[in-house]
């Protein structure tokens, strides 16, 4: 197990926020250093008188000039009249689109979270009112097995919707309550079978006892299992719980004096590259980017 652990004093800098920056606006720029470039270099050669710029020498380089401008200009109006617009509108509505996207999947996001809080804070009432039982493991054992063929029930027998989701998420709910009282559970194991009902009751064990160290071996299997219209895959489903998981595991990051470990290099590759294979727009691709934002991943 990679860990790099270590502990820190609160940073001047966000340092991940100015790698996703850079990230997302490195050909603006680009552009705006290589124009700068190609002015000093301009005003050094005409004062140097070692070559003649002309008024069609100027002419050419400005078109030379256009495709490279159209990262941060959007139109130029030359004399008479004539306009060139540098921004094509299809940049524009695919910048919108993308805003749209990310909104839908944010307001997705928080209600199916604020739905499955709401869920566990009933179920956890109702096992406190019910806690003079102690189930022997055997029982507890029997529990996990009657939810897991529950839950692939409910999603072989049911039609894709809203009252499906709402009865795997249910399961879900008892699943982590029912965690709790499981020690012994060999998630490792569960984690990597090819049965999408097992994973997912070792996704909300991870859920229902997070640690830190456990982060890598759950990131490579929502990667292995994750949707790609194949019988065994998490489906989205699942793959939501495997990063709903991951968020878990990742705030046993920190401690009260701040963050004290990192994900390893190879985890943090799996994570970055899970995020771009998950659809814009969905409550995945928002949770993905919160746990993202947690590890402080660019």
């Amino acid at each position: 197990m990679n860990r790099i652990c270590f502990s820190r004093t609160a940073p001047f800098i966000d340092t991940a926020r100015v790698k996703r920056y850079l990230r997302e606006n490195w050909a603006k720029l680009l552009t705006r250093v290589i124009i700068t470039v190609m002015a000093v270099v301009g005003i050094w050669l005409h004062l140097s008188n070692k070559v003649k710029l002309d008024l069609p020498t100027v002419c050419l380089m400005a078109l030379g000039l256009l495709p490279w401008l159209a990262a941060v200009i959007k139109s130029l109006e030359l004399p008479g009249g004539f306009k060139v617009e540098l921004r094509e509108t299809r940049t524009i509505a695919k910048e919108a689109l993308s805003k749209s996207e990310e909104a839908k999947g944010t307001a997705e996001a928080a209600q199916t979270r604020s739905r499955n809080e709401e869920k566990l804070r009933e179920l956890a009432f109702r096992t406190h009112k019910s806690s003079f039982h102690a189930p022997g493991t055997e029982e507890i054992a029997s529990g996990v097995r009657r939810l897991v063929a529950d839950y692939l029930k409910i999603r072989d027998s049911l039609q894709r919707g809203p009252r499906r989701t709402e009865l795997m998420e249910d399961k879900v709910a008892e699943m982590i309550a029912l965690a709790r009282e499981y020690p012994d559970f060999d998630w490792k194991y569960h984690l990597m079978l090819p049965d999408k009902g097992w994973r997912l009751f070792a996704y909300a064990y991870l859920f229902a006892h997070p640690s830190f160290d456990r982060l890598d071996v759950c990131a490579r299997s929502a990667w292995t299992f994750r949707t790609q219209s194949q019988p065994n895959d998490n489906q989205p489903f699942g793959e939501y719980w495997s990063i709903r998981a991951m968020q878990a595991l990742a705030k046993q990051a920190f401690s009260e004096e701040g963050r004290s470990c990192t994900v390893s290099p190879e985890t943090a590759a799996i994570l970055l590259e899970h995020y771009r294979h998950l659809p814009r727009g969905t409550d995945r691709h928002y949770e993905m980017g919160r746990l993202l934002e947690m590890l402080e991943l660019p």
